[in-house]
């Protein structure tokens, strides 16, 4: 690295590296997933099925969306009546669009799985060519493709959320980022600025949260480096950055218009925070996981491990922040012998704010509160950035750890003094010296794979011609009710190929009773308390009305309110409860076809009741 003018950029120069590279980063997505590979239509990963289930929802939906001519941006054959507003819900629409033809050529949950196979391989690509755009050499390129593709935080949520792991675009927006402030004379700014803009949009489409914690960071390194710089800016160049950032804005702001409309004053927008600011609060980062192992690697005392897995509420799939010792020395080494060169200086930027805002709004050490006040307490407040869990913002720091250590790795190998060695193997030493230094790197964040899974459990009723006999677009409600925890109908929907539209679901809602994350509630409650009952939630829960008529009659009110045409029923659980309570309302016994129970016609069963005489005093 050049110690005062920066980084110079190049086009990549070595296309076998590159395939290469491709190859190994496939090689090990397939270990990670290889008790489902990609195109896997019968199992999802079993560390978080209702959120694997709620991506993979949004993801079909795109699909049907514009297949069908549907609003992509606000729906109802969720959450119906009410329905529910996509761009709140992290719904990675433009990759389901792209991904349509996986879901109807193999199936939902086949394109579920290839998502998140995807997501490491083409993340860890971007930042490759990344790293080789600024001149790293492809073995130092590889190694940060690596870091930032199959880093800890990649790891930690491929176990469930392929909207977190998805995340070529980040690497191109910090480029274009780094291009745009911090070399304006070697940029075209309406040609960079532009591609800015665009690359903004894309990472929108597939989820806001990472785009708003990478701009957060990328900012404050801009106007850090800028700064030190200062003296130096020419008129010309603070002309060029300026042009290119309005051009960006510009390009992103008309292409992010639909999106932006939904989300902010579209149907059930959210107001303020999508969850609460207590409940995002404790998904924060501990100081101590930067150096304690969890359960997600696959070194490490079993101890220390036991302790780091207490972290982030004990969930696995956010505590994506450990780095461990040797990486944290080595990159630290790298990065005081590279700190004259403005692109180590600008990730620095990155690296420090982005784990300062990971921590949250007060310092946990070793899952000790100190009463530390931090800076994310004052992002509060901020549109997407309000909505987001702290420790997500680790991805910016995992980005800019792999851009140090490839940078630094560079510097070293062309400072290398092999000595007395002459002919091809001296050229090989440095290559040796960068593959040596990384192995000891980044061997401790060798992940614990591969992940489990559990079968897709769809009675066959969803998956043959039997589900034809629900009109098109019929309105179905479902015991168990779709919500977190019963996602199953979700799944029969999808498998169904969204021929119906269903009551409930596991979204983010405005209109749902005041929690932050829920079904609408249902009034009167008989109905919901039969089906909670039934199914065996948690103490609290709805007590199960009186058989009487009145309970009838109120069920029928439900049911006519959330203008129901079929009710299926899984035979689980006290289905036997649900199936008296509601044959008896309707009047109609269900028909068991392909391992569930139906009630068709359901309206017309209700209006028939409503027209015949009162039976007993109720």
């Amino acid at each position: 690295m050049s110690a005062g003018a920066g980084v110079r950029l190049t086009r990549p120069s070595s296309r076998a590296a590159a395939v290469a590279a491709l190859i190994a980063y496939c090689a090990l997505a397939l270990v990670a997933f290889w008790h489902n590979l990609p195109l896997d239509n019968a199992h999802i990963l079993a560390a978080e099925p209702e959120d694997t289930t709620d991506v993979g929802w949004f993801l079909s939906f795109a699909g049907f969306a514009t297949s069908h001519a549907h609003n992509p941006f606000f729906t109802d054959w969720m959450e119906f009546p009410g329905g529910i507003n996509i761009p709140a819900n992290q719904s990675m629409m433009l990759l389901g669009v792209v991904a349509t033809p996986i879901t109807l050529i193999i199936g939902p949950f086949a394109m579920v799985n290839f998502t998140m196979f995807a997501a490491l391989v083409l993340t860890a690509m971007a930042m490759y060519w990344t790293l080789r755009y600024f001149r790293c050499r492809p073995v130092a390129a590889f190694a940060g493709g690596l870091m930032f593709g199959f880093g800890p935080f990649q790891v930690a949520h491929s176990l469930a959320n392929p909207n977190l792991t998805f995340l070529p675009a980040l690497p191109v927006i910090f480029l274009l980022t780094y291009r745009l402030t911090s070399e304006p004379g070697r940029v075209a700014p309406r040609r960079d600025g532009a591609l800015f803009g665009l690359a903004c949009a894309v990472q929108l489409y597939l989820n806001p949260e990472p785009l708003a914690e990478i701009l957060v960071a990328a900012a404050a390194a801009a106007v850090v480096v800028t700064a030190l710089r200062a003296r130096h800016v020419t008129r010309a160049e603070l002309l060029a950055t300026v042009t290119g950032l309005c051009w960006g804005a510009g390009c992103f702001i008309v292409l992010a218009l639909p999106f932006g409309y939904y989300y902010f004053a579209g149907p059930q927008h959210v107001s303020g925070p999508v969850v609460g600011l207590q409940q995002l609060a404790v998904f924060h980062a501990d100081l101590a996981g930067l150096i304690a192992p969890n359960k997600n690697m696959l070194f490490g005392p079993a101890s220390i491990m036991d302790r780091a897995d207490l972290y982030a509420e004990g969930t696995l799939n956010e505590s994506g922040v450990y780095l461990g010792i040797p990486l944290i020395l080595i990159a630290g080494v790298l990065a005081w012998r590279e700190r004259h060169a403005r692109l180590v200086q600008f990730s620095l930027v990155v690296l420090l704010t982005s784990l300062v805002l990971s921590l949250g709004p007060e310092l946990w050490v070793d899952n000790d509160d100190t009463g530390v006040p931090l800076p994310q307490r004052l992002l509060t407040h901020l549109p997407l950035i309000q909505s987001s869990e702290p420790v997500r913002f680790f991805a910016g720091a995992d980005l800019a750890v792999a851009v140090i250590l490839a940078a630094g790795l560079t510097g070293l190998a062309r400072n290398w003094d092999p000595g007395a060695v002459h002919g091809r193997v001296r050229g090989l030493f440095p290559v040796m010296a960068i593959g040596v230094v990384a192995t000891v790197a980044l061997a401790p964040l060798t992940p614990n794979w591969p992940d489990h899974v559990v079968p897709v459990d769809v009675p066959s009723y969803f998956t043959t011609s039997q589900a034809d006999a629900i009109p098109a677009g019929a309105t179905v409600l479902t015991y168990p009710l779709a919500s977190f925890g019963a996602v199953q109908p979700m799944q029969w929907q999808m498998a169904a190929k969204f021929r119906f539209k269903l009551v409930g679901g596991y979204g983010y809602v405005a209109d749902n009773g005041g929690t932050p994350l829920g079904n609408p509630p249902m009034s009167p409650p008989d109905l919901t308390a039969v089906a909670t009952y039934a199914y065996g939630h948690a103490p609290g829960s709805p007590r199960l009305p009186p058989f009487t008529q009145s309970t009838l009659r109120r069920i029928r009110q439900v049911l006519a309110t959330f203008r129901v045409d079929d009710f299926i029923a899984l035979p689980v659980g006290q289905y036997r409860v649900v199936s008296r309570y509601v044959s008896a309302a309707l009047g109609e016994k269900p028909q068991l076809k392909g391992g569930v129970l139906v009630w068709y016609g359901v309206h017309r069963a209700v209006e028939n009741q409503h027209h015949r005489p009162p039976r007993g005093r109720g």
